[in-house]
């Protein structure tokens, strides 16, 4: 029974990645953390030992980064940024604008002006 905020309250894990974002409590400390759940033992793990804080609600991963960073490079897909590409004001060639002068980068997609560098 997931509830409307995202979190499961009652029912285990079932299948799938045994991986899990976890809610735990321990001594009056709330915190999240990544537990996996051992569906044969009915055990929430951490580290491949018994969980010993008390795990409140757990929901799926999110997705991973679709992006790295290797030498000093942000490489989103096949693309790489320089940390100065996601600046404004870069040239075609420092950014990879189809044309004119790069006015921001997101998700890796370059939005671009023709009227020059704002």
């Amino acid at each position: 029974m997931a509830e409307i905020d995202g979190w499961e309250y009652q029912a285990k894990p079932d299948g799938g990645d045994c991986r899990k974002i976890v809610t735990l409590d321990q001594d009056g400390m709330c915190w999240v953390g990544i537990r996996a759940y051992n569906a044969t033992t009915g055990q929430w793990l951490n580290g491949g030992e018994p969980e010993r804080a008390t795990v409140l609600a757990w929901r799926d991963l999110d997705e991973p980064a679709r992006g790295r960073w290797i030498h000093g490079k942000l490489v989103l897909g096949r693309r790489e940024f320089l940390l100065s590409d996601i600046a404004p004001g870069l040239t075609l060639a420092e950014c990879g604008c189809s044309e004119g002068f790069c006015v921001g980068v997101t998700d890796g997609t370059c939005r671009y002006s023709t009227s020059g560098a704002k």
